[in-house]
């Protein structure tokens, strides 16, 4: 009988392998759009 403490661990486990698929997948896409969002985000906090 797998206990409560196994479960939790392993859904982690498999959660920190969703979450680093996931960051692999969207680092490409981070790369491309950050000299675009920069000044995005440059402009929106020197207007506040």
């Amino acid at each position: 009988m797998i206990t409560l403490l196994q479960t939790l661990y392993l859904t982690r486990q498999h959660l920190t392998l969703k979450i680093r698929a996931a960051r692999e997948s969207l680092l490409p896409w981070l790369m491309f759009l950050f000299p675009y969002v920069r000044p995005m985000f440059f402009l929106y906090f020197s207007s506040l």
